[in-house]
């Protein structure tokens, strides 16, 4: 019988197991880890710019998810300018490789940070219609300047029915990025509708529904649900302007399925500013 050795030799020592974990961190990405210690020092110096002085994987889950949904909104390069949307993404990204390392929480799939990811969906929705991220192939229909100066002569507000559907139409021209004329002739009035966050902020949803005559067969439809989010104390809140026009439309024509347009009522009663028609392909 050949001698028993005091040690067996096929077990690792501590040493050893410590080598493995060295290994497996030289091994990932060296670009991946630069990008996303760079990406948490940006979140970190705004935290501690924003009196937060403790390390993000010490701060309580349901605080952290309020204080990425307030990054997300608020983060400027440091000349005041915004990034773009990639970047903000890219950022969401490595925190959550981070926080993965350190606590094994994900931003990206765990629940409780389902308020941010609506925040940073917004946020990069924002970023978008001001010309950032990938070239546009269409330009937005009116620039900031022209849009002012159609405020302030009344023809954009909520004052009147022409002003009204002119708004609502500006409003999913650029939040939802409807563009043809024809995305807007077929927009039905259930293919937008009101939802809340789980904090309570009010937004309109895109959905494109399916109807008899758009099956989901084909591909034209978007790869994402936009959302508009509302903007409290602005006259020109787009979600207080949707309900403006709901409020203003015949009670029989909020079928989910009939025209989003109506055509306007020259003959108005009982506050309804809109006909029971949908509004004229060309004037679209």
């Amino acid at each position: 019988m050949a001698e028993l050795n005091s040690a067996d030799d096929s077990v690792p020592n501590v040493n050893e197991v410590d080598e493995t974990a060295e290994f497996i961190e030289a091994m990932k990405n060296k670009n991946t880890k630069r990008k996303t210690a760079s990406d948490c020092n940006i979140f970190t110096n705004w935290l501690t710019s924003n009196n937060e002085h403790r390390k993000m994987e010490e701060i309580p889950v349901y605080e952290l998810d309020k204080l990425l949904a307030l990054f997300f909104m608020k983060v400027t390069k440091s000349d005041g300018t915004p990034y773009e949307p990639g970047t903000v993404k890219a950022f969401q990204s490595s925190i959550s490789r981070y926080m993965t390392d350190k606590l094994n929480t994900s931003i990206i799939r765990d629940k409780e940070f389902n308020h941010s990811r609506e925040v940073l969906s917004a946020k990069m929705k924002e970023l978008k219609t001001m010309g950032l991220g990938a070239k546009k192939k269409r330009a937005d229909p009116f620039s900031t300047e022209e849009i002012n100066l159609l405020y302030e002569k009344g023809q954009l507000g909520r004052g009147n029915p022409g002003a009204l559907i002119h708004s609502v139409w500006l409003n999913n021209s650029l939040q939802f990025g409807l563009r043809s004329g024809e995305e807007h002739a077929t927009l039905r009035w259930g293919d937008i509708e009101r939802k809340a966050t789980s904090t309570g902020e009010k937004y309109l949803e895109h959905t494109e529904r399916q109807t008899k005559t758009r099956t989901g067969a084909t591909t034209h439809s978007r790869p994402f649900q936009a959302k508009m989010f509302e903007d409290k104390g602005n006259p020109r809140c787009p979600v207080a302007t949707y309900l403006e026009y709901a409020k203003r439309r015949p009670d029989d024509m909020m079928e989910a399925d009939g025209p989003f347009y109506l055509g306007i009522n020259r003959d108005v009663k009982d506050g309804i500013w809109y006909r029971k028609q949908a509004m004229g392909k060309n004037t679209l």
